[in-house]
């Protein structure tokens, strides 16, 4: 049995050599992955696997379509290729496929510290007919809509090949639990139009906003019990003034001041999911510190 060699890298992501990949894990060194989506744009369903049993690492858990490691050599895209044939068994070309970006992340699994640099890519299929291997127990999609909202609901309803609908969970995701699909796919498949900003002081908009906060807040760090330390810092009671994104006439973002004598304290920071990683974030700071100048405040 030959071993697998993965392609190792320093801290900078300079390619510094090879090693098998038993041994990355075991003394946790960086190497690469490719992370592969399949989308379907026409019904609007983001296909996600569920691993099998047989996995080291998080068995039968819910995670991106296809992921694997790069073979030390390997490039990326015939990485990400092979790996979707393996695994799913559908046959790309390299015009079938779009590079989405990297991002780096650390898993601690039974072999040890998994540290990799993730490839991430975009493959658009409309009917996509799979053949899973033994690595894969299942294909299931989930509404691109149900699934922008996941980090507010305690679970995401997916449907099976066969239309059987499957309840999942928020500790049952593996990687799909993370904000890659946001930050690095979501901008190929759903342009969003020009977003208006407007400064404001309390509004009910501001509110709704500041609602939906809290609930994803809940969902990454626990109950408002468990946060009640701070919880009593994140109303809206103080509040100076308020930005806030709109598309059309729907509030997407939103971030607020909280005056502290000579100083200007900024609450309430929010982005609805399909609009992060756009930019949108950087704009509210930007009209937040120019009024907040304006006002007198010093820092």
């Amino acid at each position: 049995m030959s071993i697998e060699m993965v392609n190792i890298f320093d801290e900078n992501q300079n390619l510094i050599g090879s090693a098998p990949r038993d041994q990355a894990h075991r003394e946790g060194l960086l190497h690469d992955v490719i992370h592969c989506w399949i989308y379907s744009p026409a019904k609007k369903q983001i296909w996600f696997q569920q691993r099998s049993a047989t996995k080291t690492a998080f068995p039968l858990y819910y995670d991106i379509a296809v992921g694997g490691h790069i073979t030390a050599g390997e490039d990326p895209t015939e990485a990400a290729i092979r790996e979707v044939y393996e695994e799913i068994g559908l046959q790309l070309g390299h015009s079938d496929i779009v590079y989405c970006g990297s991002l780096r992340k650390a898993d601690y699994i039974s072999e040890g510290l998994d540290r990799e640099i993730g490839r991430v890519y975009l493959c658009i299929a409309e009917e996509p007919q799979f053949t899973l291997n033994n690595e894969v127990e299942r294909m299931v999609y989930v509404p691109l809509k149900s699934y922008l909202l996941r980090f507010e609901t305690e679970s995401v309803t997916a449907f099976t090949v066969t239309g059987e609908s499957v309840d999942i969970s928020r500790n049952l995701w593996a990687g799909a639990m993370s904000r890659e699909f946001e930050d690095f796919v979501l901008p190929h498949i759903q342009p969003v139009g020009e977003l208006s900003y407007e400064l404001k002081p309390v509004c009910e908009d501001l509110a709704i906003l500041s609602t939906k906060l809290d609930k994803e807040l809940e969902t990454v760090f626990g109950r408002t019990e468990l946060r009640a330390e701070h919880a009593l810092y994140n109303t809206l009671d103080g509040i100076d003034f308020c930005v806030i994104a709109y598309d059309g006439s729907t509030p997407v973002a939103c971030a607020a001041i909280r005056p502290r004598e000579s100083k200007a304290e900024i609450k309430r920071v929010y982005v609805s999911p399909t609009y992060r990683g756009r930019g949108t974030a950087l704009k509210l700071m930007e009209l937040l510190e120019t009024e907040s100048r304006r006002r007198g405040f010093k820092q």
